[in-house]
């Protein structure tokens, strides 16, 4: 079945959003205070609240639907929460849209029973009508007026089965069955996770148990841990493979409603290539991960104002925008290219989250190497951390210059590049 356009989606969740807020601030509202104005039956309010709460509670289910709806358009894994962000914003402005209804409604309750005439109807139908567009605003919009952090942060968990991120890198598999290897980020037991290998499709997961210093806890952070999780029988039958990276973040790019990348197979093999930069299988494994990722690259604008409100949002229109650098660790006086896996490696990069002129845009590794060519002296991957690494120029080359990256980057794409 065709995933209807974000556009569309979106628009039908501001309309059952709108009328989500007046049946529930109207009518809640309204029947409270006629209630205890003595003016509305226990019964009649009773039967009253039963049957608004019926159509708010399909209302509400719906506006989650349509948002998982639009999440799976965009590509997006959605988390197992029980509110999805566009119900808890719906339920945020109801509230709010209650406490101001009903002030209004008491203030002017009495003049209103004293006129009885349509012009007197006619500014209530107004401030209906007024409600239901600031509503559809509000849907639409309430992502621009948060802080730049929230936003990410927002940008983040969208990703995310689990409320914690985490990568791990397996490093073997011990004689039990359980696996053993470098954890970064805080895993719990009963965190869904995706089995991550080299050229293979993911497979879902979950955490039985995890062992530290030979005992048995319910999470742990940024440690060697061991874990206790089976490979699901519908899996393939290679099961695990070695250099096999585990997460609760599904491998994903998007530009479209929101700028976003999760990279977890290269955050994971990050996690261990400085203790294996002499192991040709690993580095090769990790170089093969970094060649298919798709990264999160910081630019600037001239002005501010042709920024985005909220800096996860793609630029839109043509813009002439400037790439930043960073320096080199071994040579201050060389410009290299910072590229990060996810908005979490990026927001570390504390200069360019400060400034109002930020955009963030989304890059292939073949992208990347055009930008170098245009005089970068090497590439970095996630120069801030958690863990890094630095591709030089005459590696860049070199690894453009193998027959499988043209066959695959090149020569499938038509492209006559002339190294």
């Amino acid at each position: 079945m065709k995933t209807p356009g974000s556009k569309k989606i979106c628009t039908a969740a501001a309309l059952c959003a709108g009328f989500f807020f007046v049946c529930m601030a109207s009518f809640i509202a309204v029947m409270f205070l006629d209630y205890f104005d003595q003016e509305l039956s226990l019964g009649a309010l009773a039967i009253l609240l039963v049957i608004s709460g019926l159509i708010m509670t399909g209302t509400i289910v719906l506006i989650g639907w349509l948002n998982r709806r639009h999440d799976e358009g965009e590509g997006i894994v959605q988390k197992n929460l029980n509110l999805s962000r566009w119900q808890t914003n719906a339920l945020f402005a109801s509230m709010i849209m209650i406490l101001s209804i009903s002030a209004g409604y008491q203030s002017g309750k009495q003049e209103l029973l004293r006129m009885s005439t349509s012009s007197a109807r006619l500014p209530s139908a107004l401030a209906v009508f007024a409600i239901a567009a600031a509503s559809v605003i509000y849907v639409l919009n309430y992502h621009n007026y948060r802080p730049r952090m929230q936003q990410i942060r927002t940008a983040e968990k969208t990703g995310q089965l689990n409320r914690n991120r985490f990568v791990f890198l397996m490093e073997e598999i011990r004689e039990d069955g359980r696996l053993k290897g470098k954890l970064q980020g805080e895993i719990h037991t009963g965190d869904q996770v995706f089995i991550l290998r080299a050229g293979r499709n993911p497979v879902r997961s979950k955490v039985k148990k995890i062992f530290f210093m030979d005992r048995s806890v319910r999470k742990a952070a940024d440690c060697d841990v061991i874990l206790d999780v089976p490979f699901p029988k519908n899996g393939d039958e290679a099961g695990y493979e070695e250099f096999t990276v585990l997460s609760g973040v599904m491998p994903m790019a998007r530009s479209l409603q929101r700028v976003t990348a999760e990279n977890p197979r290269v955050s994971g093999m990050l996690c261990g290539v400085a203790g294996r930069i002499e192991d040709r299988e690993f580095i090769s494994t990790f170089i093969y991960d970094a060649l298919h990722g798709n990264y999160l690259v910081p630019a600037k604008v001239s002005d501010e104002k042709e920024a985005e409100a909220d800096i996860t949002s793609p630029l839109k229109g043509s813009h002439d925008v400037m790439f930043v650098s960073v320096s080199s660790a071994s040579d201050p006086e060389k410009a290299v290219f910072p590229v990060f896996t996810d908005w979490d490696a990026l927001k570390r990069y504390q200069n360019v989250m400060d400034d109002p002129k930020t955009v963030v845009l989304l890059m292939t590794f073949p992208q990347i190497v055009q930008m170098i060519r245009k005089g970068y002296d090497g590439m970095v991957i996630n120069p801030f951390g958690p863990a890094s690494f630095f591709f030089s120029e005459a590696y860049i080359q070199s690894i453009t210059q193998l027959q499988g990256y043209r066959e695959e980057f090149l020569m499938n794409e038509g492209e006559n590049h002339e190294e």
